[in-house]
């Protein structure tokens, strides 16, 4: 029986540039999901993918009552970021540069997090593992519910945990003060 491959990839869009309307309108859009960016220039959207085909991966075993079980493939860890900053400051290169520099740092914890602490997590985690490394029979029920409705959730909210506890971690005040009196710095000079 072939073991899980957790395939990792990474896919990184270049910088999308927003104005401070919009991005204080992804702000707001935050702050309503109960995530405020507490004064910041701009943030990283992970936009992260578990991808896995249970109808192609998972087997019917000759039983009864039906009982399913992971046959062992490639699931796909994929994230893509993208990056917004301040489109008002494009006449301001110079201030770009430091909020850019903080923002890949984020897209640089992505792609660890892709590659390396989530499927580390994964394979001690549970439910993960029931499912897909001990390859545990399931009823259908649980098949139809948990593996082919839930399960693309289950993971995706392992990554946000994991995620915004690295984004809390990098954006405290005192790791982002440097940004802030890079940028002030600049501005007062223009």
């Amino acid at each position: 029986m072939p073991d899980v491959k957790l395939l990792p990839k990474f896919l990184k869009r270049p910088p999308t540039y927003k104005t401070l309307a919009e991005i204080r309108m992804l702000e707001t859009s935050k702050k309503e999901k109960g995530k405020a960016l507490g004064g910041v220039y701009g943030f990283v959207d992970p936009h992260f993918e578990f991808i896995q085909d249970p109808k192609k991966d998972w087997k019917l075993a000759e039983t009864s009552p039906r009982m399913w079980r992971f046959e062992g493939a490639t699931l796909t860890l994929k994230v893509s970021p993208e990056v917004f900053l301040p489109g008002d400051f494009r006449k301001f290169p110079a201030v770009l540069r430091p909020i850019a520099a903080h923002e890949d740092l984020h897209v640089q914890d992505a792609r660890t997090i892709v590659q390396t602490t989530l499927p580390a997590k994964l394979k001690t985690d549970t439910t993960f593992k029931k499912y897909y490394i001990q390859r545990t029979m399931v009823p259908e029920s649980t098949y139809n519910h948990m593996i082919c409705k839930m399960m693309t959730g289950y993971v995706s909210d392992i990554f946000a945990k994991i995620w915004n506890a690295k984004v809390n971690e990098r954006d405290t005040p005192a790791k982002y003060k440097p940004v802030q009196q890079a940028v002030d710095a600049t501005l007062r000079k223009s």
